[in-house]
């Protein structure tokens, strides 16, 4: 039976978006910007205009594509997150991708400068960026310090925090990006990653429910393989 010491975006009464952002940003942005949808596969692109892009629905994943040709999963985004633009680095460019059919709210930078002026918003605007850029640091520890185990772990709680709903005593979670984007992201081949959903099933951790769902069953031993799970909920 799973534990419920992870507070889910699903257990909020409040859209996904408006949970990641807090309740002030969340109010203050909702009549600004406008509102895109973007299928999948397609790139999340900048416009002429710089703007701040955020999440509303879906996942989407941002990529650095080597001077080779070869293409790294370096981050997801989830709703509210804030996405970072693509562009050019040297020996390298950065894409961001929708991987599901996801809505993005675009809000130029001119209406971001009156948002900042108003009481508070500054600060919650820093809030933000300081949580999602300590996330981005977990994640980047877990493929420099952590084990196999530990890095399926980061993510699943990662995930289920983030996209997680209750069904009864069990928290059920759609990997929407698939097997072959985790293990991208995590630096892991196909066959390993399997392997380890495979041993946490067999423990009893986790349960399959069709080819993208999974069940957790054991939040409580689920947390206790990730050493960085206090930095991603």
């Amino acid at each position: 039976m799973t534990s419920n010491s992870v507070t889910l975006q699903s257990d909020k009464r409040v859209t996904s978006e408006g949970v990641a952002l807090g309740a002030h940003l969340s109010k203050k942005i909702a009549a600004m910007g406008v509102v895109e949808c973007i299928p999948r596969g397609e790139v999340v692109s900048d416009t002429h205009e710089k703007s701040l892009v955020i999440l509303r629905q879906g996942v989407c994943s941002a990529a650095i594509i080597l001077a080779d040709g070869r293409r790294n999963i370096v981050s997801c985004y989830y709703p509210g997150d804030i996405v970072f633009g693509g562009g050019n680095i040297k020996y390298m460019s950065k894409v961001n991708t929708a991987i599901s059919n996801i809505e993005v709210r675009r809000i130029g930078f001119t209406e971001i400068e009156r948002l900042l002026r108003q009481r508070g918003s500054a600060r919650s605007m820093l809030d933000l960026l300081e949580t999602q850029a300590a996330q981005l640091e977990a994640k980047i520890a877990t493929l420099i310090n952590l084990s196999v185990k530990e890095r399926l772990a980061v993510f699943l709680l990662d995930v289920v925090t983030r996209l997680g709903r209750r069904s009864g005593d069990w928290i059920e979670v759609d990997l929407i990006m698939g097997r072959k984007t985790i293990a991208n992201l995590l630096g892991l081949t196909v066959e390993t990653l399997s392997r380890q959903f495979t041993g946490l099933r067999r423990s009893g951790i986790l349960d399959y429910r069709g080819n993208s769902s999974v069940r957790i069953l054991d939040l409580r031993r689920l947390s206790q393989l990730s050493p960085l799970h206090s930095a991603l909920v």
